[in-house]
């Protein structure tokens, strides 16, 4: 018997290194990439100048890009500007107030050409398979491609107004932009039946509209021998609309798919709304037939319907703001200086994809202490639902209880630091010495219910159009804050 076990065992390791010898055989192909693009301008301006009062520029750009298809590859690019100097006439020369003041305004075009390269072209790629025990070479179609892609566009009005106080003490600038880009350079889906190893292709769809005003305000409030006060504070506010979208104006979900299709892109709305159900709370013990429609029971969770009791989806929220803002400041008293940074971000929406696996998923992963407020029968007005084995609980979707008000109050920079007396200095043949501390990161005032509100675990290619994630948060790691001691030493 003993002796049958170790024969039995010898055949056994002698398969087993035939096995390995004959798999460490099959080698995996060796592979290169060599991308190359190409991209030839041709440029010419015009300006005139009438006793530095009014000012008029123009200018024309011819561009040719290699990514494009063969009868596209170039486009015209032209833009005029004019602007009047109000502060050089007569009537305001000698004022003592105002120090400045300008209008302008401006017309053009300009082309976008970020795609990766050979995007118009149909591509092939090297792969391996093993055929009658060997490894043999082979190729995959692995793109379409578009000979008709061209230059996406972008038609741009600007009007804006430059005013200068008290000898430029106090200075404000204010824009007023309204640019609609067309031909958008978009990746669109393709039937998996197409037999392409990427399912997508880029194509120029429809065009959308960007309008909005930045305001840029810049005083000296105090400026003495001793002591200097500066600050400057900016507000942008942008408001985008899609206008127009290829086959019919059907909607675009460009990705990342997490739960369900987390973004749409719909004509009449904005670029990064969110997509996703309606969460009314949970079915109380009096709501179990309602339940029971949807194969639902009293503890879960309670979703709008359609008519026909499948899943309603809608725009749920917003992943751009309505405005933002920074408000900086710098002091200096003798040889002390101090200066800070605060941003602000506000009418935006972030979603907390992590509740997922964290809230929704109770029993397979540690739970947010928002579990502690499930359902129970003696707690029923809640959001989260009933804590059950998993197999017993409903699945999770991406919906409005996810995503939350993202707007913030963050502070950016702090630096305080002193200058050491030029007596001083120049005994150690310097002629600065200067220490000092800074933190960055220093507080953050939110809404959200995640580390930061100010995040994107999506945006670094998953997805056919990661450029089009936004504020989506599943397990981002927290944002840290970091302190600075230094020394800075001239000679």
């Amino acid at each position: 018997m003993k002796e049958s076990v170790q024969k039995r065992n010898h055949l056994l390791m002698i398969f087993s290194n035939g096995i390995i010898n004959k798999l460490s055989s099959v080698k995996s192909a060796n592979e290169s990439q060599d991308d190359q693009s190409s991209l030839a301008s041709f440029y010419a301006r015009l300006t005139y100048n009438i006793d530095e009062k009014y000012l008029f520029t123009a200018t024309g750009r011819y561009d040719g890009s290699s990514r494009f298809g063969k009868n596209n590859k170039y486009a015209f690019f032209p833009s005029v500007g004019a602007a009047w100097r109000i502060s050089q006439e007569d009537f305001l020369k000698d004022n003592k107030s105002i120090s400045n003041l300008k209008i302008r305004a401006s017309y053009g075009t300009s082309g976008n050409q970020e795609i990766g390269q050979a995007r118009s072209l149909a591509q092939i790629q090297p792969n391996t398979t093993v055929l009658n025990g060997a490894a043999q070479s082979t190729l995959l179609p692995s793109y379409i491609g578009n000979p008709d892609l061209k230059w996406e566009r972008s038609i741009q009005a600007d009007g804006g107004l430059e005013l200068g106080l008290f000898e430029d003490r106090v200075n404000l600038t204010a824009d007023y932009y309204n640019r609609v880009t067309k031909d958008l350079l978009l990746q669109t889906p393709i039937p998996w039946s197409a037999g392409e190893v990427n399912a997508n292709v880029y194509k120029n769809v429809g065009s959308v509209r960007n309008s909005g005003i930045e305001l840029s305000l810049n005083t000296v409030n105090v400026k003495n021998e001793d002591f200097e006060w500066s600050t400057t504070f900016l507000f942008s506010s942008n408001k985008n609309k899609v206008l127009k979208l290829n086959d019919g104006n059907a909607d675009i979900f460009p990705g990342p798919n997490f739960l369900g299709e987390n973004f749409v892109i719909r004509v009449g709305e904005p670029i990064g709304s969110f997509y996703g159900m309606t969460r009314l709370g949970t079915y109380s013990d009096s709501e179990s037939a309602e339940a029971a429609a949807h194969n639902l029971k009293p503890g879960d969770r309670k979703y709008i319907y359609n008519p026909d009791g499948s899943n309603y989806y809608s725009i749920i929220g917003q992943a751009y703001p309505k405005w933002t803002g920074n408000f900086s400041s710098n002091f200096k008293y003798k040889n002390w200086d101090f200066a800070f940074d605060i941003r602000f971000v506000q009418g935006v929406n972030t979603a907390a994809n992590f509740k997922h696996s964290v809230e929704d998923r109770q029993t397979l992963s540690n739970s947010l202490a928002t579990v502690l407020n499930a359902w129970t029968p003696t707690n029923q007005n809640t959001s989260v639902s009933q804590v059950r084995n998993y197999r017993f609980a409903q699945d999770s979707h991406f919906d409005t209880w996810w995503v939350e008000d993202g707007s913030f109050i963050r502070g950016q920079n702090f630096m305080l630091g002193f200058s050491l007396p030029s007596a001083t200095v120049s005994k150690l043949h310097l002629s600065r010495l200067r220490v000092y501390a800074s933190v960055q990161n220093l507080f953050l005032i939110t809404k959200y219910t995640g580390y930061d509100p100010e995040v994107d675990t999506f945006n670094s290619g998953y997805g056919s159009n990661s450029a089009f994630s936004q504020n989506l948060d599943f397990f981002s790691n927290p944002r840290p804050r970091v302190w600075n001691l230094g020394l800075q030493a001239s000679f």
